[in-house]
């Protein structure tokens, strides 16, 4: 019987946030995403600044306060500033040190949003009200998960191996 790694070359996942951010002496709320650390990786997004995450930013709970600005999130929030790399912004009242600019028009991989930023899934805990969600069985906080079939892998033999390890 297959593992998810033999039938899958790469896996994301991504959950959604409403996060409190002040940025350049202004304050809003603002929809964000949680995301695996080789979420731009995967989808071949490469930063207009700076860079997406490293893997070990995804690693441990808490411990990387980095994020991704959206495009449009670094126009109206920092003017396109050339120098917003390195700078950072309060999330949920946590500093987070701005590591890459998305290219503009890029809001995701779920495109029924659009999102001002990206941050490591690792950092949910550090920035929820609620605590970690990272290891409660059967809260489903995570919107989505997308998957690429390793080369000669069918769907079915996917589906087999996927419905194995959520059993």
């Amino acid at each position: 019987q297959e593992q998810l790694g033999d039938v899958f070359s790469g896996m994301i996942g991504n959950g959604i946030g409403i996060f409190s951010v002040s940025a350049d002496g202004a304050n809003r709320r603002v929809f964000g995403s949680y995301v695996t650390g080789n979420y731009f990786d995967f989808l071949g997004v490469e930063p207009v600044l700076g860079r997406g995450f490293l893997p070990e930013e995804d690693a441990t709970e808490g411990t990387h306060p980095v994020i991704v600005l959206a495009y449009s999130a670094w126009q109206r929030d920092f003017g396109g500033a050339a120098d917003v790399v390195g700078r950072t912004m309060l999330i949920n009242g946590r500093e987070m040190r701005i590591v890459g600019v998305a290219p503009e028009g890029f809001t995701g991989h779920d495109t029924a949003m659009a999102f001002d930023f990206w941050v490591p899934l690792q950092m949910q805990p550090a920035l929820s009200p609620t605590g970690s969600m990272l290891d409660r069985r059967g809260n489903h906080w995570i919107q989505s998960a997308t998957a690429r079939l390793r080369e000669g892998i069918t769907p079915e033999q996917a589906r087999q191996a996927a419905d194995a390890f959520y059993a």
